[in-house]
């Protein structure tokens, strides 16, 4: 704290010669005091009355009947959302200053915000010709809400981003993080039992902070901002205390309403699952929409601030180079505000918003799966393991067991935790550590040949062929109807992280097939929502096992040219025995895969007897287990051979980066 205060006092400090230097923009600063008397405006209106706090209505638009019966609840709430309209629009008179120190168009989103919240200000404005005894037209103004809301929450989430990644000074993280949290604190208010109107009370501080932050913002001297390219060391602080921020947020929405029992077991319930009552046009869900819009909206930011990193952590960390970046972040930022979207259409309940709840399930889980995937790919498996390995039980469906989801949240929330203070600390945001890349590899390729041999037991004889790949009754104490689906997921889990570590090996030589793969497993991962779709065991099993092979198929050619790139490299080390064994061992995986693969077509493309099948999936599963210990010795090879396994829990001095 003192430190912050510091860098505060710094930014706004007066030049050697005593001379103040010129505001970042005088006129932009006005737009954070109409902020403040916004936030003011809203904490006094809460604690003097008892209606709704202003501007809710956004994120549950199902308050909109309830706004609607007291016509001083809707115009505070039009009067709060137009003030943060004018601030935004006054703000925009520094974004080409700042965008001119920058060299960027990254200011120019507060322009976003500036139609975000005039719409949304527009939108609370029709209550005052809406009919409270037409129930058509409630209706309409609730659907208008559920338009307004998600394009005003997205739009503000982006500016909180301009506020943080744009500085190098403390002044930056207030601005930026007090209004990014004010959105999803107000949400989860509505969802913490008892901490309503503690939230509430919060949410406003915090928004009330966060214009202080931006009065500041504008008003100090533009050498507080960034001169580089590259994140500032508050920007990947920034960055760390997000992501803990983002997980701790979702961790509402992931321990209040999910959970459940099939017969006497603890199961946890997908986001999206949900009820429509047909008579009454009703939507009900397990889990609060607007709980999983306050997590998808800090992921907004979190992924945005994805940090631009310089030479110097390149060359001390096992990163080849920036972790969230290009196509893959883009595509995490449009799952994100897509989920806003969906869930805003959720909390509508009503049952128009039924067609979306399967995104509550889908945009979150994939962020978290392509996020971990893409620190897994950097050698970060500390980070990036849990968030794959929850990711996943998020999206296995109809149910997980409870302790699959609980447990990697937690140890995630952890981790984050512990990035946050290492990019504090010694300014890293990433724990690289190639040699848990060699381990997790070769324990996760291990643990997907026990399976495929039956080496956890076997399932019932009713789900063959399938049987000896699932043992659907691993857990002797809990049904086979609970525990199903975790095991079918558990088994896909293996063969999605060996796939997504694998980029790892690309560190000191650039493989592009490496981004190809973590895509392909991003997509077969979100395939798991399909289970549910089964009528029984036997089917989800079996679609299991088309979703593996599937997976194991297309990925084949990848893995391969990935093992023939790494003995080329052992070659150039001097290394002959190892190189021209990984690199023979792929070329002949390669061309026997390929027959296999044409046998099976031959074979499946009439009506084949079951000891036919039988004796190709015999073939199948032998070339899978051979080919799979070939490669394992090959990682392992690479790992001696390149210095993968060399590269762990070494504690390198605190460096000064270069800002």
């Amino acid at each position: 704290m003192a430190e912050m205060i510091s860098s505060m006092k710094s930014a706004l400090a007066q030049t050697p010669e005593g001379q103040e230097m010129e505001s970042l923009s005088s006129r932009a600063a006005l737009g954070g005091f109409i902020g403040v008397i916004a936030a003011l405006l809203g904490l006094g209106a809460f604690l003097v009355t008892d209606l709704l706090p202003v501007g809710s209505a956004l994120q549950l638009p199902f308050q909109g009947a309830q706004l609607l019966s007291n016509p001083l609840s809707y115009t505070l709430s039009t009067v709060f959302i137009a003030l943060l309209a004018v601030s935004a629009l006054i703000q925009t008179r520094g974004v080409q200053r700042l965008g001119k120190r920058l060299e960027s168009g990254i200011p120019n989103l507060m322009y976003v915000a500036v139609i975000g919240a005039a719409f949304a200000a527009y939108t609370y404005a029709t209550a005052f010709g809406v009919n409270i005894e037409a129930q058509s037209q409630i209706e309409n103004f609730v659907a208008s809400l559920a338009i307004a809301g998600p394009i005003f929450v997205i739009s503000w989430q982006l500016t909180s981003y301009v506020y943080m990644d744009t500085t190098k000074s403390y002044i930056g993280i207030l601005a930026g993080m007090g209004n990014a949290l004010f959105l999803p604190i107000t949400a989860i208010s509505f969802v913490i039992p008892g901490f309503y109107g503690v939230g509430i009370v919060l949410a406003f501080i915090l928004l009330l902070l966060g214009q202080i932050g931006v009065v500041l913002f504008w008003r100090a001297p533009g050498r507080h901002v960034r001169e580089f390219a590259r994140s500032s060391q508050v920007g990947k602080l920034a960055f760390g205390l997000t992501g803990f921020l983002t997980i701790l947020i979702g961790s509402v929405a992931v321990f209040f309403g999910p959970s459940g029992f099939v017969g006497e077991t603890a199961v946890w319930f997908p986001w999206g699952t949900s009820v429509v009552n047909e008579s009454a046009g009703t939507l009900v869900l397990d889990t609060p929409p607007w709980a999983v819009q306050a997590l998808l909206s800090m992921m907004i930011v979190w992924i945005m601030l994805g940090p631009r990193l310089g030479s110097r952590e390149l060359k001390e960390t096992a990163v080849r180079s920036d972790i969230v970046s290009g196509g893959e972040k883009y595509f995490m930022v449009i799952l994100a505000i897509f989920g806003v979207w969906a869930a805003s259409q959720a909390s509508t309940l009503m049952d128009l918003g039924a067609g979306y709840t399967i995104f509550l399930t889908v945009c979150p889980a994939g962020v978290l799966f392509l996020m971990g995937a893409l620190y897994m790919g950097a050698n970060d498996v500390i980070t990036g393991l849990p968030l794959v390995v929850a990711a996943i039980f998020l999206l296995t469906s109809p149910h997980s067991l409870l302790f699959m989801v609980t447990v990697p949240w937690l140890l995630a929330l952890l981790i984050q935790g512990l990035l946050a203070v290492e990019t504090k600390v010694r300014g890293h945001t990433a724990f690289s550590q190639t040699l848990l890349t060699v381990i997790v590899t070769i324990v996760a390729s291990v643990t997907f040949i026990l399976f495929m041999l039956g080496g956890f037991g076997s399932g019932p004889a009713a789900i063959w062929p399938a049987n000896r790949w699932f043992n659907v009754s691993l857990f002797p104490e809990t049904s086979i109807a609970a525990q199903a689906p975790t095991i079918l997921s558990l088994v896909v889990l293996t063969l999605l992280v060996r796939n997504v570590a694998l980029g790892g090996y690309s560190y000191g030589q650039e493989f592009s097939s490496g981004g190809v793969l973590r895509g392909i497993s991003t997509l077969f991962g979100l395939l798991l929502v399909i289970i549910a779709g089964n009528a029984d065991v036997t089917h989800q099993a079996l679609t299991a096992a088309a979703i593996i092979f599937a997976l194991y198929a297309i990925s084949f050619v990848l893995v391969l040219s990935l093992n023939l790139n790494l003995g080329s490299r052992i070659l150039v080390e001097g290394h002959e025995l190892e190189g021209n064994f990984v690199r023979v061992s792929a070329a002949v995986g390669l061309v026997i895969g390929g027959g296999v693969a044409l046998l099976a077509f031959v074979v499946f493309s009439g009506f084949p007897p079951a000891s036919m099948v039988a004796n190709v999936i015999t073939i199948l599963i032998t070339l899978i287990v051979s080919l799979e210990i070939c490669l394992e010795l090959a990682w392992l090879s690479a790992g001696i051979r390149l210095g993968f396994l060399t590269g762990g829990f070494k504690y390198t001095k605190p460096t000064d980066l270069v800002e």
